[in-house]
């Protein structure tokens, strides 16, 4: 294979495996929890994920009460007890939580989603060569690597996600998220939801 040629895929395969091969990055922009923390055990959690689009409600549902079961938290994902999305009545949020016999709710909700797109423009690159004449010239010129324009997309998904106490009806702890390029895959909710555990452990929150 030409050494023009090689390059260019080689360039091609990098910027592949930069846009596909890398999974999404997660950092929390916010976080805030009652103090002092309250010392009464959370017996069961009910995760409620407020989406119209059905599967990335039972995704990010089921990742978390996996999750909170693997930290030894008893959950139960809403979409378990109903199918539709649960009504922004509180009769109606309650009747779920009695079904749940939750004494804690985590609710997760998309705050923003924002999409960027930039162009590179393409690049010439001369290997370093000392040429004169036409001969020169020529063999200098088919040398050189050209590198075409791409077009690369940047979308950054934010979320708020709040535990609250069923008894007193206050928030425990609150954080907000950005996500980097999320594929909507179980792999990038669990990868979010890690987060989010990680930031419930270091505030006290989970036993």
């Amino acid at each position: 294979m030409p050494k023009k040629h090689f390059t260019i895929n080689l360039i091609s395969i990098s910027l592949l495996l930069v846009l596909f091969g890398c999974g999404p990055s997660t950092k929390i922009t916010s976080s805030w929890v009652q103090t002092p923390v309250p010392t009464k055990s959370i017996n069961q959690v009910l995760v409620i994920a407020i989406s119209r689009d059905t599967t990335s409600r039972k995704l990010w549902e089921n990742s978390f009460t996996e999750q909170l079961a693997a930290n030894n938290t008893k959950a139960i994902a809403s979409h378990t007890i109903t199918d539709d999305p649960i009504a922004p009545q509180e009769e109606a949020i309650l009747k779920v939580i009695r079904q749940a016999q939750a004494d804690t709710v985590l609710i997760t909700h998309l705050v923003d989603s924002d999409t960027t797109t930039k162009w590179h423009p393409g690049t010439v690159r001369y290997e370093p060569s000392f040429y004169s004449g036409m001969y020169g010239y020529y063999g200098h010129a088919y040398r050189s690597v050209y590198s075409p324009p791409t077009v690369t997309t940047r979308t950054v998904v934010s979320l708020e996600s709040n535990i609250y106490d069923v008894t007193t009806k206050k928030l425990v702890w609150a954080a907000q998220s950005n996500t980097v390029n999320p594929k909507l895959l179980k792999t990038d909710f669990d990868s979010v939801v890690k987060t989010l555990m990680a930031d419930l452990q270091r505030k006290d929150v989970l036993n």
